[in-house]
């Protein structure tokens, strides 16, 4: 079992290396390659918005 943390809320997201309910959302950044993970629909549209 691994934590990741969410990019936008800092909470913890349980990741689990089957395919659960519990899955993040991953957003990759594409000119800078990196990887960001949400924990709901929600964190990632308000980092999104954020950003601009």
């Amino acid at each position: 079992m691994v934590v990741l943390y969410c990019a936008f809320c800092k909470g913890p997201i349980l990741a689990r290396h089957t395919r659960s309910k519990c899955k993040p959302i991953i957003h990759v950044n594409k000119p800078l390659g990196i990887v960001l993970r949400f924990c709901s629909l929600e964190c990632k549209h308000r980092w999104l918005r954020k950003k601009k």
